[in-house]
């Protein structure tokens, strides 16, 4: 079997080497070494392979930090989409909890999230506030609770 000799101008297997060795080539456009801060992803619409990655993530153990920085996308925004798809109801002490239309007497619709860290806890917390205007959202740690979106002078975390 005879070899096929690569004419000048032919690209075919050209980035062989290049793509071997997985460093980017400094002449690449948009090529930047990567670091933690890398959000390249953050503000574009989520896949539903994007989705499942997340799921994978959080379910291994990872922390949302982890999850972000593998997704390439802001702490806040994997925050925000796990917490949508119900993938932050861990065995944490802080939960957030979202009531019917019609207030603390029409009752719980369900628990949006659950945390073990307080700092993202009310992260969260602010979040689904902004997602549920002018619903009942309570940030509770066990059974006490810490911030109520219908009174912004309740004692934070």
């Amino acid at each position: 079997m005879t070899e096929r000799r690569r004419l000048p101008g032919d690209r075919r297997n050209s980035n062989k080497r290049a793509a071997a060795t997985d460093v980017p080539n400094s002449s690449d456009k948009g090529a930047r070494a990567s670091n933690s801060s890398d959000e390249r992803n953050a503000g574009k619409r989520w896949s539903a392979r994007d989705k499942r990655d997340l799921a994978d993530a959080l379910a291994r153990g990872d922390s949302v930090e982890e999850a972000a920085s593998f997704l390439l996308r802001s702490v806040g925004e994997v925050a925000g989409m796990a917490a949508e798809l119900g993938l932050l109801l861990d065995k944490g002490k802080y939960s957030i909890v979202l009531f019917h239309e019609g207030g603390e007497d029409a009752g719980i619709e369900m628990e949006l999230a659950r945390e073990s860290r307080p700092d993202i806890a009310r992260f969260l917390y602010g979040l689904m506030c902004a997602q549920y205007p002018g619903r009942l959202v309570i940030l509770c740690k066990e059974a006490q609770i810490l911030q109520r979106s219908d009174r912004p002078d309740s004692m934070p975390v």
